[in-house]
């Protein structure tokens, strides 16, 4: 993880682009977790999180968290039979900044327009907003 995070960082510095992380399933409780761990980083290039079904893994105790400032798109699904959306929205304690969106397709990657438009306003630098907003 140490590695794959100076590889971001290096790469952040020299096209001078942030990083949005985006992750299904396991691959979402990486970006969420990577984005967590740096947080405090100042070289940190993250400027989100789009996690799709995060399954909730942490050896860090919700009492001990500081939350991390970058937001967090949460997309869960109540037909899930593999990731619930209880055991995903756990991530919401790590992050100051969260927003939800609920699809119907259970656990699968898909990213229709009003998801793409949420994450665009998240994550356009105007937005000033930051609630946990269900759509």
């Amino acid at each position: 993880m140490e590695q794959l995070y100076k590889s971001l960082v290096e790469t952040h510095k020299k096209h001078k682009q942030p990083i949005i992380l985006l992750g299904f399933s396991q691959g979402a409780m990486f970006a969420c977790d990577l984005a967590y761990r740096y947080k405090d980083d100042p070289d940190c290039p993250f400027i989100g999180v789009v996690a799709i079904a995060p399954p909730y893994f942490s050896s860090w105790r919700v009492s001990d968290l500081v939350p991390c400032q970058v937001p967090l798109v949460l997309v869960t699904s109540p037909q899930d039979k593999n990731v619930s959306a209880k055991e995903s929205q756990k991530w919401w304690a790590h992050f100051t900044t969260t927003h939800h969106y609920e699809s119907q397709k259970g656990h699968k990657t898909h990213f229709p327009a009003e998801l793409r438009n949420l994450v665009y306003s998240v994550f356009t630098p105007s937005n000033k907003e930051s609630s946990r907003t269900v759509t």
